[in-house]
């Protein structure tokens, strides 16, 4: 009997010490330990953990979302052990334990990946969205940990450290709301989320046998023009690309697929109110007050200007044009009393522009200081 009893014992033993060391479990565990950690945070703050939203063609597994005031906070959560090596810009960082080391993907990038999908999914500015990377276990960081990773107490103190109001009361119900609603993780969501990123690693894998073999390609296209201007002195004269026109730049993608009138009609759409065809929103110039404007016939303008710096390009970044509101004609309201309809400038009448880039791959939409004091109005 005894034995038997021991027998069960070390069974039992066995079969945790393997669920510990699986990285699901690991991972978990790690999850638990940050929303225990988070719940101290109280109100203002609403915690959400695990949740996963699926869009057409895509999805995102998402460890924790802090809502507030303040703004919303993204959070990753690894629970890993050894050393960990890497920097806030490194595409994969390096896990070394036993003296087995193994990379993988920078948690910063990943994050970041969540919060350019809430932003879409749910139109909200980034500006509002906070990205956070928490890591428990027993893991050290021998150069120091890079900028926006934290300890589950370092968590806290970071979200708590943000002052600034960014969301209303009533859209901080209302995000919580739906992200609850949206994002509730289920079986099928999560064989989903797997399923999609399955489908991605293939389509990496075969993006990078085609680029290896258009550089190849490029390479020896390069190299062709070189020989023969080396061998009978041909002289091939610079071509450059011509003026995009402003249409034309509108439909221009970027590497997510979406469209730089899709990404700008967003934009605007958040701080501007569209009625039949007309747009409303509201101006904040701070000590002269709060101007409501209407504009009549309103749409949005491309103003091409592409060109590349040296310094943009360091940058990654490719100067693209303008994208503005305009309108037939426009009103203002300062104090209750709505001014007579303006048309002094009825072709095109400029309120508001913002300039567009294409930063690692992607539109990013920049807008001036006045534009970020911009809100739609009923």
């Amino acid at each position: 009997m005894q034995i038997t009893i021991l027998l069960v014992i070390l069974i039992i033993f066995a079969v945790l010490v393997t669920l510990l060391k699986s990285k699901v479990i690991k991972g978990k565990i790690g999850e638990l330990m940050v929303a225990k950690s988070l719940d101290h945070l109280g109100p203002p703050y609403r915690v959400l953990n695990n949740l996963t939203f699926i869009a057409q063609n895509d999805s995102t597994q998402i460890d924790h979302i802090v809502i507030s005031k303040y703004g919303i906070f993204i959070i990753e959560t690894k629970n890993f052990q050894g050393k960990i090596y890497g920097k806030s810009d490194d595409l994969n960082w390096t896990q070394i334990i036993h003296g087995n080391k193994r990379n993988f993907q920078n948690p910063i990038r990943q994050n970041y990946k969540h919060k350019k999908f809430l932003s879409e999914y749910f139109s909200i500015p980034e500006n509002i969205i906070a990205t956070l990377v928490a890591f428990t276990g027993d893991s050290e960081f021998p150069n120091g940990m890079p900028n926006g990773v934290f300890r589950p107490n370092g968590l806290i103190d970071e979200i708590q450290s943000y002052e600034s109001n960014k969301i209303s009361n009533e859209d901080v119900d209302i995000l919580t709301a739906k992200f609850q609603e949206i994002g509730k993780t289920t079986n099928e969501k999560s064989q989903t989320h797997l399923d999609n990123l399955k489908a991605k690693r293939k389509s990496n894998a075969k993006s990078v046998e085609l680029i290896a073999v258009v550089i190849i390609m490029i390479a020896l296209l390069a190299g062709i023009p070189y020989i023969l201007k080396k061998s009978i002195n041909l002289n091939f004269p610079n071509i450059g690309n011509p003026k995009k026109q402003g249409i034309e730049t509108a439909n221009e993608k970027d590497d997510m697929g979406k469209t730089l009138q899709e990404e700008t009609q967003r934009k605007f759409s958040f701080y501007f109110k569209r009625q039949e065809k007309n747009c409303k929103a509201s101006f904040d110039h701070g000590t002269s007050g709060i101007v409501d404007v209407e504009i009549e016939n309103c749409e949005i303008k491309y103003t091409p200007e592409i060109y590349l710096s040296h310094s943009d390009s360091s940058a990654g970044i490719n100067l693209k044009g303008f994208a503005s509101i305009a309108g037939s004609s426009y009103r203002s309201n300062k104090n209750g009393s709505w001014t007579d309809w303006n048309n002094s400038q009825p072709s095109d009448l400029i309120l508001i522009s913002m300039r567009y880039i294409r930063k690692n791959g992607e539109f990013e939409l920049t807008p001036s200081t006045a534009f970020e004091k911009i809100r739609i109005f009923n």
